[in-house]
């Protein structure tokens, strides 16, 4: 199953085709359904807890990996009911023979070997009777539901955009093995991508990022010769991003080196990329990994990493930049800026200033409304 499938479609793929369900009795089944204790007994079951408790939190594991483990209790309980089945048959042939074996032996007490629980490698071989089993087939169906509703609310953020940390990846060390090199993330920002962006329109909107700061360090050598163009600016920020390898991480784990090839360029099938810091490669639009929207590999809140090799390059994709692109604004100059020190900005606060008519008082002396003035006043405190 993959995460962009609509709920509707999610749904039906994982309703159960089982004929054979033990049901619970009615207290059984209001106990359980009260709250989350349906997964405080699911996890009583399970035997390996941990894993467990990562798989159903909300932000600790995929949609992909929540319904993997929906799967292995399907498949659990397939086996557990063909083991009835052998039970019953086996009974039967008992009770031809005179045999007085009683009914509700649980799983664990079947004749037939080798039984489902007696297998260690199960997930679930913490349920012996034929109880656990039907509290087992109630908790699927609880947990069936619980991952709709999780991929329905996914889809309905992911609709507005989704949100993801970029982070560049710089090179700090001599050694030439990509794999072993010693390097840093630095400048991690924030950015929100429209939910229909490729890889190829992440690497356009990065370079264009790169392309205004480029015009803003961009200075001729000469009066005579003239400034860089945006234009000019446009094609060497495309040319640079065209080059770079993506890669990404949904689990948080922090670490550049555990993440997933995102986009054409691979590090593995480009080696003289980690020898150079350069890739002879250059990414094709119309490529189909080129074309994948981020956010059908990206998480919400996932980390991207691009790796620019370069220390000047780095440099460019600062907060002043970013910041002035999420802002609206159109370019990045570099005109001095006035020295405003906290005291100015104390002053400038506290100035005396008249409120609009519509924020007319009554004044007491006169008995009318007048246009008032207010003025914020602020003292030091004494020294302790």
């Amino acid at each position: 199953y993959t995460e962009d499938e609509g709920t509707s479609d999610v749904t039906t793929a994982l309703e159960s085709t089982r004929k054979n369900r033990m049901e619970l009795d009615a207290q059984s089944r209001t106990a359980l359904d009260n709250g989350e204790r349906w997964k405080e007994e699911l996890g009583r079951f399970s035997t390996h807890k941990i894993s467990f408790y990562r798989t159903l939190n909300p932000t600790r594991s995929t949609s992909a990996e929540k319904i993997e483990f929906l799967a292995k209790l399907e498949e659990f309980l397939d086996d557990c009911y063909e083991e009835f089945n052998k039970d019953e048959i086996s009974g039967s042939k008992r009770m031809r023979d005179g045999d007085d074996n009683e009914d509700g032996e649980s799983i664990e007490d079947a004749a037939t070997p080798p039984r489902v629980t007696d297998r260690s490698s199960f997930p679930f071989s913490n349920a012996k009777t034929r109880y656990d089993i039907a509290v087992l087939e109630f908790c699927a169906d609880k947990l069936r539901q619980y991952i709709v509703d999780l991929m329905q609310k996914e889809n309905e953020q992911k609709s507005e955009g989704i949100v993801i940390q970029l982070g560049i990846r710089q090179s700090v060390g001599p050694l030439s093995d990509f794999s072993s090199r010693n390097e840093s993330v630095c400048n991690c920002r924030v950015l929100r991508l429209p939910r229909n962006l490729s890889v190829y329109g992440l690497r356009e909107v990065l370079a264009n990022r790169l392309s205004r700061a480029l015009i803003d360090n961009s200075e001729p050598e000469n009066s005579e010769e003239e400034p860089k163009s945006e234009t000019d600016s446009n094609k060497l920020g495309m040319k640079i991003l065209g080059r770079c390898i993506l890669s990404y991480d949904n689990k948080g784990r922090g670490s550049a080196g555990n993440s997933t090839g995102l986009g054409m360029l691979d590090e593995d099938d480009h080696p003289e990329y980690a020898e150079n810091g350069d890739n002879l490669d250059v990414a094709i639009e119309s490529n189909e990994k080129e074309q994948v929207p981020v956010a059908n590999m990206v998480n919400n809140h996932g980390r991207i990493y691009l790796y620019l090799g370069q220390d000047e390059d780095c440099k460019v994709f600062d907060g002043e930049e970013f910041d002035s692109v999420e802002n609206g604004t159109t370019t990045v100059t570099k005109e001095a800026q006035p020295n405003v020190s906290v005291l100015d900005c104390i002053e400038n606060y506290c100035k005396k200033e008249q409120l609009e008519e519509s924020e007319m008082w009554y004044c007491n002396q006169c008995k009318k409304h007048v246009r008032a003035w207010k003025q914020f006043r602020l003292y030091r405190a004494p020294p302790i």
